[in-house]
């Protein structure tokens, strides 16, 4: 027995949309485990309050935003996007040249952003030991 058309195009239907694949859901982006770190080794070196006068101070949640280079929610207006996305031979491209962010963390940090910038109350960024600002 020959199937129909209509059930042969409903086979050749399932079997077209089985081979098709989504990619994984990805989870909520973790302060702790991914974003903590990161900011630390990348920023914190010289953001960190004593480090190089003038900056800003990223060491808390409240530091960054009272400094415009982080706005829960929008990424696109944080500062601290606008200056990694620049290119090293841009004015005001952050880490300084030769350090840029890797394609992956600031997609990271845009993600993390764009989630509402969790950062648990009273949570600080320590500066790791040896670690110096690196226009020094």
């Amino acid at each position: 027995m020959r199937p129909t058309p209509s059930i042969a195009s409903a086979i050749l239907t399932l079997l077209a949309a089985s081979c098709v694949t989504t990619p994984p859901a990805r989870g909520k982006v973790d302060f702790a485990r991914e974003v903590k770190p990161l900011l630390e080794a990348r920023c914190l070196p010289c953001h960190r309050g004593d480090a190089l006068p003038g900056l800003p101070d990223f060491r808390d949640r409240a530091g960054m935003i009272g400094a415009g280079y982080l706005v829960p929610g929008n990424a696109a207006a944080s500062r601290v996007i606008q200056v990694t996305q620049l290119r090293d031979d841009q004015i005001g491209a952050m880490p300084p040249t030769g350090h840029a962010l890797a394609a992956s963390e600031i997609e990271l940090l845009t993600r993390w952003i764009d989630e509402g910038a969790d950062w648990p109350e009273g949570e600080q960024l320590h500066q790791k030991r040896g670690a110096e600002p690196r226009s020094r």
